[in-house]
């Protein structure tokens, strides 16, 4: 009742279902977490509220987008989601803003930057420092092909990181 004493009507308003667009994907625990959190799964609505998809997504489809639709890939990710892209991309921000790029260890793309990291090991060396670098593959995942190396060995890797800079 208000207050002077007649009935008021109050209508909710029904909230529309979250949909998520479960087509781009191979994975079906994608599928069963929307569906634990409530959301409703399609593979057909270009109107969903979520779109997931194992690959990166094109600019078009990017920018066809609806202001609520989120996407769980954009244009140029790999430029920081890789490990050899993302460190590539620090050392060229290191080297433009030098004090506001100062938090990540020294790093080496292999095999491009070889001679520079054989220059710091020599000189660790010469230093009688005994250094651990780990070693990466660019494109390896949770763990998967990570070496920890304390002596000079040759490895046909990516990227090595000295954990010690």
């Amino acid at each position: 009742m208000s207050v002077d004493g007649s009935k008021s009507i109050s209508k909710k308003k029904k909230r529309a279902a979250i949909t998520v667009n479960v087509n781009g994907t191979r994975y079906d625990v994608v599928r069963r977490c929307a569906e634990a959190l409530g959301y409703k799964t399609t593979t057909e609505n270009d109107d969903s509220f979520i779109i997931w998809s194992d690959h990166t997504i094109n600019a078009e489809r990017c920018a066809e987008l609806k202001p609520y639709q989120r996407i769980n890939h954009f244009p140029g990710m790999g430029e920081i989601a890789r490990k050899d892209c993302l460190a590539r991309n620090l050392q060229k921000m290191q080297r433009s803003q030098p004090d506001e790029y100062d938090f990540f260890p020294k790093t080496w793309n292999l095999p491009a930057d070889y001679t520079s990291l054989m220059n710091h090991y020599l000189d660790l060396r010469k230093r009688r420092k005994c250094k651990t670098f780990i070693c990466k593959p660019s494109n390896g995942a949770m763990g998967n092909g990570i070496h920890l190396l304390q002596k000079r060995k040759k490895y046909r890797l990516r990227l090595c990181v000295d954990t010690t800079a």
